[in-house]
């Protein structure tokens, strides 16, 4: 009996020989700025899924990703750079938009040094979209969400009324450098039924959450990588279709008939010879 109970205090460890547990990596903050445990926040991403799928949902899309190249974009709270960071996760954010919306568009717009460029237009190709953001990662400058919104409105305004028209906005900064009242923008922006949303990386921006309140988008401040990869994804499926949306036949390119009367007479005549 005695071995027994030296081999049970043997199995025994002590409260300090135990593995240390920080408990407090368990911790994630909300958008309200309340904290749960990673279980609880698991839990509700599963029943918000399973929410979406009794969700009518549109099937063209026609969406600007706005890609913030400040100087802002070179900082390091996320390893090794926000900038390298970002640009992995937007390439793979454009194949997966793609997978999931096989008849949508993507367009890219950048902004730094005050000012907003179209890279690329709204088009299905997937490789094209990713090999010009490559070949932009000089960050410099002040980012210009004015100029930026009001480019890729312009080219919005005119895609058919049947599809979504959105803009996903990348900031990392927290200040934006416009030549006007940027509240005018985001209410032309609101005329046009242009649904915003917002991704940031730094703090919480008065400016951003009006756009996103305004337009009807989200507006949310990633805490990592992680967290980051995950907002930026929640855009990839189709956004709930709204009642604005008229409903209407969408012409498609399928192969039609042609009967060549020309060929049928030459056949004719050799028969007869």
């Amino acid at each position: 009996m005695e071995l027994e109970d030296e081999e049970e205090e043997h199995k025994e460890s002590y409260a300090w020989e135990k593995s240390f547990e920080r408990s407090w990596d368990q911790l994630t903050e909300d958008e309200r700025g309340l904290r749960a445990l990673v279980s609880e926040r698991k839990r509700k991403k599963r029943t918000e899924q399973r929410d979406a799928r009794k969700i009518r949902r549109g099937m063209t899309r026609h969406l600007f990703l706005v890609v913030d190249l400040s100087k802002s974009m070179s900082q390091t709270d996320l390893k090794p750079s926000r900038l390298t960071v970002t640009m992995n996760v937007l390439e793979a954010f454009i194949k997966d938009y793609f997978d999931q919306n096989p008849l949508s568009q993507l367009g890219i717009i950048i902004t730094k040094n005050s000012i907003a460029e179209k890279i690329t237009e709204l088009s299905s190709n997937p490789t094209k979209h990713i090999t010009a953001l490559k070949a932009h990662t000089v960050t410099e400058g002040e980012v210009s969400l004015q100029n930026a919104l009001d480019v890729a409105r312009t080219s919005l305004c005119y895609v058919p009324k049947y599809g979504s028209r959105e803009i996903v906005l990348l900031f990392e900064s927290l200040t934006t450098c416009d030549p006007g009242d940027i509240f005018a923008t985001i209410d032309q922006v609101k005329a046009d039924n242009i649904q915003c949303s917002v991704v940031g990386a730094g703090a919480h921006v008065h400016v951003c959450k009006a756009i996103a309140e305004r337009t009807g988008g989200s507006y949310h401040v990633a805490l990592n990588e992680a967290h980051l990869r995950e907002l930026v994804f929640a855009h990839s499926p189709p956004p709930p279709s709204t009642q604005k949306v008229e409903t209407s036949l969408i012409r498609m390119g399928f192969p039609q008939r042609n009967n060549n009367l020309s060929l049928c007479v030459w056949y004719v005549n050799v028969l007869k010879y």
